[in-house]
């Protein structure tokens, strides 16, 4: 994937230029390594989420430890919800007998409940007239918040795009951030997918 990644909040933004790529295998298991630049700087580095257990390593310059954070209950909480939404970029993962249950909430809407993992995770998903998916939401643990206190609050975001990759069709232009649907809301990730694959 490609894109921007923005530091910061909507009043004062940085945005990196981002380069990644990850291996995901939803809901419960993803690593993503990622790039990214902005002007000179540099920052590189991985998060990941293993047997229920969180890590982010990030480093400026590849040699300054800009964010080095280990396994803990709120990181590892707040980071489960991530490989259950981006399942989206894994269709068949989202199947029932992989232990996924699904309910119609509205016409166009359905939430999505990942049963595995030590915190199971709902997502709604919005679906367009032609079945294109249009957004998703969670409610995230998260402390992106004004208290920096971890509590759950939506997180989601927009489809904007689809491709083909491997026989799937998925969304492969998203932007998404904290506080989806709400007045501050502020899409940090906004990415392209530009390939994938995709092994039994």
């Amino acid at each position: 994937m490609e894109g921007t990644f923005i530091l910061g909040d909507a009043a004062s933004p940085q945005p990196f230029a981002m380069s990644a790529r990850q291996v995901l295998a939803p809901p419960n298991e993803f690593v993503w390594i990622a790039e990214m630049t902005s002007g000179p700087m540099h920052v590189g580095g991985a998060d990941m989420l293993h047997e229920d257990q969180a890590s982010m390593r990030f480093w400026l310059f590849q040699s300054i430890p800009l964010v080095q954070s280990a396994a803990s209950e709120g990181l590892d909480r707040s980071v489960a919800a991530r490989p259950a939404l981006e399942a989206i970029w894994a269709p068949a993962s989202l199947l029932p007998p992989n232990g996924v249950v699904w309910e119609q909430l509205a016409a166009d809407k359905a939430r999505v409940t990942f049963t595995s993992g030590k915190w199971p995770t709902e997502m709604v998903m919005t679906i367009g007239e032609d079945g294109r998916l249009l957004d998703i939401v969670a409610m995230r643990w998260s402390d992106a918040n004004p208290d920096k206190t971890f509590r759950l609050q939506p997180f989601g975001g927009t489809m904007e795009a689809e491709a083909e990759f491997g026989g799937y069709t998925i969304p492969s232009l998203v932007h998404v951030g904290n506080n989806y649907e709400d007045e501050s809301y502020f899409p940090f990730f906004n990415a392209t997918i530009t390939g994938a694959t995709y092994r039994p």
